[in-house]
C-alpha cells in the first residue's frame, strides 16, 4: 500500500460516514418538515384523516407496605422473608461464581443473619 493522497478517506473512515450509521437522536420540536404558513391547514386535515393520537393510559402505581408479624404478646417480630432478602442481597453481591474462598464468605454472611435474626 501506498501513501494515501490528501483528499483519499480510509476504509474505516468511509465505514463511519456511511447512512445507516448514523445516531438515533430526538428530533427537535422546534424545526420540523411542515413549513410555518402550512401548520395550522396541515394539522387539522391530519386529525380530520388520522383523528387525534391519544397518549396511552398510565397505570396507577400501588405501594406495597411491609408488614411485621405479631406473637402471642402483641410485640412486633420482623417477618423471615426480610431477613432471607437480606441474606440474599449481601451473597449477590460478593458470590458471583461460586469458589472455595466465595462460599466460605457466603457461609459467614449467613451465620451473621441468624445472629441479627435472634
Amino acid at each position: 500500500m501506498g501513501a494515501h493522497p490528501k483528499n483519499k478517506i480510509t476504509r474505516v473512515e468511509q465505514g463511519k460516514r456511511r447512512a445507516g450509521n448514523t445516531p438515533k437522536l430526538a428530533k427537535n420540536k422546534a424545526h420540523s418538515s411542515v413549513p410555518s404558513h402550512k401548520k395550522g391547514l396541515f394539522e387539522r386535515f391530519t386529525k380530520a384523516v388520522a383523528g387525534a393520537v391519544t397518549k396511552p393510559a398510565k397505570k396507577a402505581v400501588q405501594k406495597t407496605v411491609k408488614v411485621a408479624a405479631k406473637s402471642a404478646e402483641g410485640e412486633t417480630m420482623p417477618a423471615k422473608k426480610t431477613a432471607k432478602k437480606a441474606v440474599k442481597k449481601a451473597v449477590k453481591k460478593v458470590v458471583k461464581k461460586a469458589t472455595a474462598a466465595k462460599k466460605a464468605v457466603k457461609k459467614t454472611v449467613k451465620k451473621v443473619a441468624k445472629k441479627k435474626s435472634k
